[in-house]
């Protein structure tokens, strides 16, 4: 398992629809500029929204 691990990466090259359905429980928009994302994990995140 070890050997596994260090020759896999964790790099994601282009979107997976699937991957996405499987990992996020929900997104919500908490205010125009923030959005709460929450994993089926459990783990609740808040991102702004990044102005350039």
């Amino acid at each position: 398992m070890d050997a596994c691990l260090k020759k896999t990466t964790c790099e994601v090259r282009e979107f997976d629809n699937d991957l996405v359905r499987r990992l996020l429980q929900s997104i919500k928009a908490v205010k125009d500029d923030l959005i709460e994302i929450q994993f089926k994990s459990g783990i609740v995140m808040n991102q702004e929204r990044f102005i350039l």
